[in-house]
C-alpha cells in the first residue's frame, strides 16, 4: 500500500493534484455521503483510457466499488451495440477488436492500421458523447472504459463538461503481452496482432503525454485512485 504524498502534474488544467493514500478512503466517503444526501448534485464521470491490457477494466471496477450508485461502461459494449446501426460493408472496422482490425489494412502496415483503429474510435466517441451529456443531463455518475478513450477526446470532453480523465499503460512489454491475453479477458492473439497491439498501446501513451493527461503505469494503482479521489474532492464535492 501507498502511504507517501501523491504529486500529479496535469498541465493542461495548470495546477498540482496531490493527496495521500491514506485519505483516499476519506475523500471518496465524504463525496458518497453528501451525494447520497442530495448535498452535491453534480455527478462524478470519469474517462479511463489506455489500450486493451494495460488494466483499465480492473482499476474501474476499483472506482465502481468506491462511488456511490456509479454505472460501470466499456467502450467494447458501445461498439457492439452501434453494428446494429451500420453496414459491415461500409464500416468493416466497426465489426472487429482493435487488436484485429491489423486484418483489414490492405497492406497490413502499422499506418494503415492506426487510420483504420482512429476510424473506429470516432464512431463510438460520438456515442460516448452523448452519453456524457446524458450523464450530467441526468446527474448520474459514470466510470467510462476503454481504448477508445483517446487523451484528444479527454480534452474535447473537458471543454464541454467537468470529466475526470486518465490513461494507464504497461511499460514492460513482455509483461504487457501476457497481460493482454488475461485475466480478465482471454483473448487468443497471433504474433501480429499482439505486434500490432502494441504499436497501438504506444501510439495511444504518446498522445497522453503529449496533452499533459494524468498517465499511470498499471500498477500504480493507488496512485490512481488518489488522483481520482482529489479530483472529485475538488471538482465536485468543492464546486
Amino acid at each position: 500500500m501507498f502511504d507517501g504524498a501523491i504529486v500529479v502534474n496535469d498541465n493542461e488544467r495548470g495546477r498540482n493534484s496531490l493527496a495521500t493514500a491514506g485519505h483516499v478512503p476519506d475523500l471518496f466517503a465524504r463525496f458518497n455521503r453528501r451525494w447520497l444526501n442530495g448535498k452535491t448534485l453534480r455527478p462524478v464521470v470519469v474517462l479511463i483510457g489506455g489500450n486493451i491490457g494495460t488494466g483499465k477494466s480492473t482499476f474501474a471496477q476499483e472506482l465502481t466499488d468506491r462511488l456511490a450508485s456509479t454505472n460501470l461502461l466499456p467502450t467494447g459494449l458501445v461498439r457492439s451495440i452501434l453494428q446494429s446501426m451500420y453496414s459491415e460493408a461500409k464500416h468493416p472496422e466497426l465489426f472487429r477488436h482493435s487488436y484485429q482490425l491489423i486484418e483489414l489494412a490492405e497492406d497490413h502496415s502499422d499506418e494503415l492500421g492506426i487510420a483504420l483503429f482512429s476510424s473506429q474510435a470516432a464512431m463510438i466517441q460520438a456515442a460516448l458523447e452523448r452519453i456524457i451529456s446524458f450523464a450530467f443531463s441526468e446527474g448520474q455518475n459514470w466510470i467510462i472504459e476503454g481504448n477508445h478513450v483517446t487523451a484528444g477526446f479527454i480534452l474535447k470532453m473537458r471543454e464541454q463538461f467537468p470529466v475526470i480523465g486518465l490513461g494507464l499503460r504497461v511499460s514492460d512489454e513482455r509483461r504487457y503481452k501476457k497481460l493482454v491475453s488475461g485475466p480478465t479477458h482471454h483473448r487468443r492473439l497471433t504474433r501480429r496482432q499482439h505486434e500490432f497491439t502494441r504499436t497501438v498501446h504506444d501510439h495511444l501513451v504518446k498522445e497522453f503525454e503529449e496533452h499533459s493527461i494524468p498517465l499511470f503505469e498499471y500498477t500504480e494503482t493507488q496512485t490512481a485512485l488518489a488522483y481520482v479521489a482529489t479530483e472529485v474532492d475538488l471538482e465536485v464535492v468543492g464546486s
